[in-house]
């Protein structure tokens, strides 16, 4: 069987829970073109250094595995964002790297794409039951901060935690929230997803390194 090699280079463990089940389980519902062995090797993030020299460490562990391509997370706002990227192709450019690279950068951060289904995190992930008639489940949202968008919420993390505390108090937030990751990687839907703008940025380059490696039409 043919294996599908890829490096997730994302900012810490949490992200890794969120989004390796969550890049499985994505995978796993394309129509390829032919069955194939997927594999997930992660890279971490040395505390302190620098983006470049996190670079090089995916380079080597792309090199070492023979990766088919790369999925990039990096926690940034708009102008940090703009800035890495231009990093991203002047290094992978000035190389010639055979390696496509994948930016799976929400707006702000990954948290954004765990409030992508409000109601799968109130019910399934906090445990809190939401009124049955439309209208006044609109109205719970709301009174929650969960009608908007969550790509225009400035700090999705915080927002988050404010919302577990509120609901079950402050004691349980860390604990809470670090299960979500996982839950969610494992429950969201993706039609959800696809209503954010960033995971259909993802989507279709997803789509189009599948298909440049001739596993996609």
């Amino acid at each position: 069987m043919e294996y599908l090699i890829i490096i997730l280079a994302a900012e810490g463990p949490t992200d890794y829970r969120f989004l390796k089940p969550l890049l499985e389980r994505y995978l796993s519902q394309l129509d390829l073109r032919r069955p194939i062995e997927l594999q997930i090797e992660e890279v971490t993030k040395n505390t302190g250094g620098s983006f470049s020299d996190y670079l090089a460490k995916i380079d080597t562990k792309a090199e070492e595995y023979a990766a088919n391509f790369i999925v990039l997370h990096q926690d940034a706002d708009a102008n940090e964002l703009s800035d890495k990227n231009q990093q991203i192709k002047d290094r992978w450019a000035a190389q010639s790297s055979a390696y496509s690279l994948v930016a799976a950068i929400p707006v702000k951060m990954i948290e954004a794409w765990l409030l992508a289904d409000p109601i799968l995190l109130l019910e399934k992930g906090l445990g809190e039951p939401l009124p049955k008639k439309p209208k006044d489940q609109k109205q719970r949202l709301a009174e929650l901060g969960l009608s908007h968008p969550p790509e225009s919420i400035v700090d999705p993390k915080a927002f988050l935690s404010a919302l577990i505390g509120k609901l079950l108090g402050p004691k349980e937030v860390n604990e809470t929230l670090s299960d979500l990751y996982n839950l969610l990687g494992n429950q969201l839907s993706f039609d959800a997803l696809k209503k954010r703008p960033s995971f259909r940025a993802f989507d279709q380059q997803m789509k189009k390194l599948l298909t440049d490696q001739q596993l996609m039409n």
